[in-house]
């Protein structure tokens, strides 16, 4: 990854009084000198009625943006997005935690 931003850009869909998805992050890489979007993240403690209709909606008008969807949540939401939803990429936040945790023990070893 080169860059990442923030609530990168807002989704509209093509239906009448239908709320907007902003994805929580995008990832960037510079492929052959163009800067190319690899992977959205959307990060849920928990998951809602309205999240499950935003990514069908999500899948349904921008597949090109749904192939490179990653959704990071609770382990107990899993296995409904990735089998029944057919959600590209899921990932349990304890595993990020987790990484956070290496991470941060790694860093503070290297500085002392």
């Amino acid at each position: 990854m080169d860059r990442w931003s923030h609530e990168p850009f807002t989704l509209r869909f093509p239906i009448k009084n239908s709320k907007a998805y902003v994805p929580d992050f995008a990832a960037f890489r510079v492929i052959d000198g163009k800067e190319m979007m690899v992977k959205l993240f959307e990060v849920k403690g928990r998951l809602k009625r309205s999240d499950i209709t935003k990514i069908k909606r999500l899948k349904k008008y921008y597949p090109e943006y749904f192939k490179i969807f990653c959704y990071i949540g609770k382990s107990e939401y899993l296995d409904v997005l990735l089998h029944e939803h057919k959600i590209p990429e899921v990932i349990d936040i304890k595993q990020i935690k987790q990484f956070v945790r290496v991470f941060k023990t790694n860093d503070k070893e290297n500085t002392d």
